[in-house]
């Protein structure tokens, strides 16, 4: 009797692809079935309803309101996957989540790319597969707002600097394609969401660099071409935006939006202190309830460059 071979199943390329298709399964009938679930849901449909009515596609309006609140990329998207697969005509939900699904995809994809080379294929394989089925990104997977694609493109940047950090702990050079990866993530991230991606992948690169002690392997990372890749990517609009509310979007995006939400609770989004640490049992389910043994096993190898890359 032939047994069923999972290793072989999932190698190489097979494995990332088989857990962002997993995750296009659990994202899928909350794309389809679920009305929109809340005002956030709405203005963005309808923002980008806007936009494609108008054919103006710098500024960002909500009715006879600017929204100046996050960058262009989510309504870029959700624009492109509506002109592709729908009319804006018909009013339907389902074509302006599209992007947070392949927000979602692109996550899980990034999670198993990175952990088939830091633990193997197995393990890179379940990582993904189980943070794609996870509640919280199986239901951002079908709401039309920033925050699957956000996850998506950070953990992109995420996954390819972990390749860069232990191509170079190797005493390999990282290559480009892995670099190329880096920034798009970073350019993407800033794109949908400002610098909420970059921030996350900042710390990231200051924490191994303390707990390494090392920065040399910061050289490796294609400065020279990354940032004017992510110039390229973000500054044709941030200019055209710029110009069209004479610095209006910035002020409202950074001194109405970005500062407050930093200061404090904004728009009724609000919560106590270690509200999100007792949620996580439901949120993150399933990942959960493998977390005491991935901290434990985080710990034990935590002077492997592996499992540095992954526990930042």
């Amino acid at each position: 009797m032939k047994t069923f071979d999972l290793d072989g199943r999932i190698a190489g390329w097979r494995g990332p692809v088989l857990a962002a298709l997993l995750t296009l399964i659990a994202g899928l009938p909350g794309l389809l079935l679920l009305p929109p679930l809340d005002r956030d849901e709405s203005r963005f449909a309808q923002a980008t309803s806007q936009m494609l009515e108008s054919g103006d596609y710098v500024d960002i309006r909500y009715q006879d309101e600017p929204r100046w609140k996050k960058p262009v990329g989510i309504y870029w998207m959700q624009a492109v996957a509506v002109g592709l697969t729908s009319d804006v005509e018909n009013r339907e939900i389902a074509p302006y989540r599209i992007p947070s699904l392949l927000g979602a995809m692109l996550a899980a994809w990034a999670v198993a790319w990175a952990g088939s080379a830091m633990l193997g294929s197995r393990v890179g394989f379940f990582g993904g597969a189980i943070m794609g089925a996870t509640f919280l990104l199986s239901t951002e997977a079908g709401i039309a707002k920033t925050d699957a694609m956000l996850c998506g493109a950070t953990t992109l940047a995420m996954a390819a600097l972990a390749r860069i950090y232990m191509a170079t702990k190797a005493g390999e050079r990282p290559i480009r394609p892995h670099k190329l990866l880096f920034w798009i993530g970073i350019g993407l991230s800033i794109l949908i969401k400002g610098p909420i991606g970059f921030l996350v992948v900042a710390l990231a690169i200051i924490a191994l660099s303390i707990w390494d002690r090392n920065i040399k392997w910061l050289y490796r990372l294609g400065w020279g071409w990354g940032l004017p890749l992510v110039a390229l990517m973000v500054g044709p609009w941030a200019i055209a935006i710029t110009i069209a509310t004479d610095g209006g979007f910035w002020r409202e995006a950074i001194g109405g939006d970005l500062a407050p939400k930093i200061a404090g609770a904004h728009e009724s989004h609000s919560g106590f202190p270690g509200m999100y640490l007792l949620l996580a049992p439901l949120l993150f389910f399933p990942s959960t309830l493998l977390l005491p043994a991935a901290v434990s096993t985080g710990w034990s190898r935590r002077a492997a460059a592996g499992s540095r890359g992954r526990t930042a």
